[in-house]
């Protein structure tokens, strides 16, 4: 499953009054999200393993650019 995840923010976005297709859209790029991650990712996910793969082995296996992260989770 892909989840929105901006590298520029340092803590996860969600806010409840963001309640409509328009302010979702503008606050999480998208008008089905109901919140947009941010570096605190790996943390904000609960009852969840996360493994992250950003090593530089694993960024050039996996096609990434320095921008982006792959994370396993896992119950």
């Amino acid at each position: 499953m892909n989840v929105p995840i901006d590298g520029t923010l340092d803590e996860t976005l969600e806010e409840p009054a963001y309640n409509t297709d328009e302010l979702r859209l503008k606050y999480y790029g998208q008008c089905d999200h109901v919140r947009k991650y941010g570096r605190d990712y790996p943390v904000s996910v609960t009852g969840v393993a996360v493994e992250e793969y950003s090593s530089p082995d694993e960024i050039e296996r996996y096609g990434l650019s320095r921008q982006e992260w792959i994370f396993a989770c896992r119950k």
